[in-house]
């Protein structure tokens, strides 16, 4: 997999194992994130997401676009998702 200590801007990353991101991702209009496993960030604004597991979010995900083939948790008490388009199998 895949582990950063800080933030990705607007690149591309993939995987066929998981992501973690203890900063974000400021994907802006053309960075994707693709892993086969688990991507989790603290926040996600703007980009594509695509994730074989779960996307967990720390804080908030914002105009963005997020696929999981389980499910989106955002995990914070005061999380949110705003804007965009979020979609999972199981929950979101």
């Amino acid at each position: 997999g895949v582990e950063v200590l800080g933030n990705i801007e607007e690149a591309i990353v993939e995987t066929e194992g998981h992501i973690k991101i203890r900063g974000g991702f400021i994907g802006g209009e053309t960075g994707i994130l693709k892993a086969g496993d688990v991507i989790k960030a603290k926040f996600i604004n703007g980009g594509r997401v695509q994730a074989g597991g779960n996307v967990i979010i720390d804080s908030y995900a914002m105009q963005c676009k997020i696929l999981s083939g389980s499910e989106i948790f955002c995990i914070h008490e005061k999380g949110a998702l705003v804007g965009g388009e979020f979609k999972a199998r199981y929950a979101v």
